[in-house]
Parts: structure tokens; C-alpha cells; sequence
């Protein structure tokens, strides 16, 4: 029964990534490279679903393509926290201090499908977010996630590799999700489907 309840589960999932996936922003920060001992280049994505009104935060990799759901709330609660970073980096660099904490009230509970190889898995996983301090003139933002089992196989895991974000990096990701960009975005895309559904 358990099984059966988990199948289904994962089913409505890949349905709901499979309808209609706006991008909303398309992003740069730095992934944490221990062979190189040092920081490289990373992408990520936000996502909108316009049936389901929910954002994804994507990534991949070259063993996983994840997707981690937020609700509305959770979307603004994340806006919040970039924000508050802009404000720990500025009274950072202004007191000439180095920080390493996360962010407090900001953890997200989050589920999460993701493809490993040809198969699809579901979790729910712990989205976090720190500050932390490279020199006390480089500050930067976390995000990652704990480890997660898949629920149908526990031999499979997930988790979001750190992203490693320069203040450039929040300043670009906040203006590109604001309420207004999003707006835009969306309407934008109305617009489109509007008239490609015109040549069916």
C-alpha cells in the first residue's frame, strides 16, 4: 500500500513539471570544487508553474536534474532572506568583521523530485541559507540543502550541492524575481501562448 501511495505521489509530482514551466530567472553563483580547492562556476534556475502557482529552485549535475517546490509563501519568505543578507554585508564590511551564520528563521521545507539517470525520485529535503565570510571584504550568501533519501529507494539520495553567491550575484537574483519582474514575466508569457494557440 505504502508503495502504491508513493508511485502516486511521484506521478502528480512529474505531472506538475511537465505542465506549464515559466523561467523566471536564469542564474550564476559558485560551486566549492575539493579537487581544485577552490570556487568554480555553477547555474541554476527559478522556475514558475503557472497551474500549480509554484516555484522551482533547479539545478543539476552530471549524475542528478532536481527540482525543489515552493509555495508562494516560501518564495517570499526566501526574497526576505536575500535581502537580509544585503544587510549583513553592509554592516559587515562596514564594522570590518568576518560572520559565519545562518540565517535565522529562514530554513525551508521543501519537496523535492529529482531524476537520477532515466528514473524519477521524491523527497522532502531542508532548503538553508548562510552567511558566511570570505575576508572581511568578501562576504557571501549559502544555499544548499541537507542529504535525502529517495522515498521509494533508500539507496538513492539528493541533496543541493552549495551555491556560493558574491553579492553581485543576490543583487542580480533579487531584482530578476521581484514581484514586478515576475509579474512581467508572466504576462509575457500569457501573451505567447496566446498567440501560438492561434496556429493549432
Amino acid at each position: 500500500m505504502r508503495r502504491i501511495l508513493l508511485t502516486l505521489i511521484l506521478f502528480i509530482c512529474i505531472h506538475s513539471i511537465s505542465a506549464e514551466e515559466i523561467l523566471i530567472y536564469q542564474g550564476k553563483a559558485s560551486h566549492f570544487n575539493e579537487f581544485l580547492d577552490g570556487l568554480t562556476d555553477a547555474q541554476f534556475a527559478i522556475k514558475y508553474d503557472t497551474e500549480e502557482k509554484i516555484y522551482y529552485f533547479f539545478s543539476s549535475d552530471i549524475m542528478n536534474k532536481g527540482w525543489v517546490k515552493l509555495t508562494e509563501k516560501q518564495f517570499v519568505l526566501f526574497r526576505n532572506t536575500l535581502n537580509k543578507y544585503l544587510q549583513w554585508e553592509k554592516t559587515a564590511i562596514e564594522k570590518q568583521v568576518e560572520i559565519n551564520k545562518e540565517f535565522p528563521q529562514s530554513a525551508l521545507s521543501c519537496d523535492v523530485i529529482w531524476k537520477f539517470g532515466e528514473d524519477w525520485y521524491y523527497s522532502n529535503l531542508t532548503m538553508s541559507f548562510k552567511f558566511f565570510s570570505q575576508s572581511k571584504t568578501r562576504h557571501q550568501f549559502i544555499l544548499y540543502s541537507n542529504n535525502v533519501s529517495s522515498n521509494s529507494n533508500e539507496f538513492v539520495d539528493y541533496k543541493i550541492e552549495p551555491f556560493y553567491f558574491d553579492k553581485k550575484h543576490v543583487s542580480d537574483l533579487i531584482a530578476g524575481i521581484s514581484e514586478e519582474a515576475i509579474k512581467n514575466i508572466i504576462s509575457e508569457a500569457a501573451k505567447k501562448k496566446e498567440v501560438e494557440d492561434l496556429f493549432k
